[in-house]
């Protein structure tokens, strides 16, 4: 299995989170891969800011393998990977806990 996971500059998501995924796929790259993305990677200009209006790169941009794998990040994160690879608008998030 392939997976996507997010890894920016900021502490969105949590560096611990990161670590504690990265090593899991670690310990089972015999069966799973991964590729480490930053949020501005799926924008055709990479800028700090990363506003509504910016251009999304299109699939034919990435790997094929990119198609098929599974996102691991924040909403806005995963939001823009099935946006670029899937079409899909809008994540409906049922399993975010009450702040």
């Amino acid at each position: 299995m392939f997976f996507v996971i997010q890894k920016e500059d900021r502490f969105n998501f949590d560096e611990v989170q990161f670590a504690i995924i990265e090593s899991v796929l670690k310990n089972f790259k015999n069966v799973h891969r991964y590729a480490v993305m930053k949020e501005s990677d799926f924008y055709k200009e990479n800028d700090s800011f990363m506003g509504t209006n910016m251009p999304l790169k299109s699939a034919e941009e990435f790997p094929e393998e990119y198609t098929k794998a599974i996102a691991i990040g924040e909403i806005s994160f995963v939001e823009k990977f099935l946006k670029v690879f899937h079409n899909i608008e809008h994540e409906n998030a049922i399993e975010i806990p009450p702040c």
